[in-house]
């Protein structure tokens, strides 16, 4: 049984590493969420949800990666809430992207992010919910 090139490099780490994913929706400042370069020359796109535990893990891997890398890296984060499984993570990234309108979608981001347990439901919830959250950023709630 021959295996054809492309096979070969997935199973090759060193290949592997330099292979080039191409997204299906280009990274676009027009409807990105981005921190860093455009143009840097490591692109990271992350699909996320709020009450995701390894989303949550990843946020402290990608902090760090954004301290080594500095303008080497374009960070892109995409919501992705997985509501069959995480019923409050559609709250919560709908309330990111009303804070991205307001122009402060990384302040909710990183507040959603460190408080992955906060359900995200009611001003009555414990933890931080997210009208909390709105005043400590100063956004405009209504």
């Amino acid at each position: 049984m021959s295996t054809s090139k492309t096979d070969r490099e997935t199973r090759n780490p060193r290949s592997a590493a330099t292979a080039v994913a191409k997204l299906t929706r280009p990274v676009s400042e027009q409807y990105d969420h981005i921190r860093g370069p455009v143009n840097a020359p490591v692109q990271l796109v992350e699909y996320g949800d709020y009450e995701c535990p390894h989303c949550g893990q990843t946020y402290y891997i990608v902090k760090e990666l954004e301290r080594l890398l500095a303008n080497r890296l374009c960070f892109v984060f995409r919501n992705f809430p997985l509501i069959s499984i995480h019923p409050h993570a559609e709250h919560a990234a709908e309330a990111a992207e009303a804070s991205g309108a307001q122009g402060k979608f990384w302040g909710m981001h990183d507040s959603a992010s460190l408080n992955i347990k906060t359900p995200w439901t009611t001003s009555t919830s414990p933890g931080m919910p997210p009208c909390s959250v709105s005043m400590c950023l100063g956004l405009a709630v209504s």
